[in-house]
């Protein structure tokens, strides 16, 4: 799926689905579980939702100041945004070849996650 096509609507259709299969799958789960590590060097799942709600509030507050704001003079640019965008975008799928490391505000506490 080329992800750098989709429009809104497509995008908050599939958050939505995928919510729902987030919640059936591990609403269920307690404290413990959410906090199983299968090894030091590895997330729990509690630890990969803290990751993603982290990075979805920076993303957002990026999206914001780019939409309420003067655009830079990179922003202006013709096509630079785009490009950037769906390098952005295909770096991220689920597909991507490369792995790359959480910046430090979207790492997880490695305590336990309530």
């Amino acid at each position: 799926m080329d992800y750098t096509t989709l429009c809104l609507a497509d995008v908050i259709a599939a958050s939505v689905t995928l919510g729902d299969d987030v919640q059936t799958t591990f609403g269920a789960l307690d404290a413990q579980q959410l906090n199983w590590q299968p090894d030091a060097t590895r997330w729990s799942v509690g630890q990969c939702f803290a990751h993603l709600l982290a990075t979805n509030e920076a993303m957002s507050d990026s999206a914001r100041q780019a939409l309420g704001g003067r655009p830079t003079m990179w922003q202006r640019v013709p096509g630079l945004p785009m490009l950037w965008g769906r390098l952005l975008v295909r770096s991220q799928a689920p597909d991507a070849r490369k792995k790359f490391k959480a910046p430090a505000p979207a790492r997880p506490a490695s305590s336990a996650i309530a």
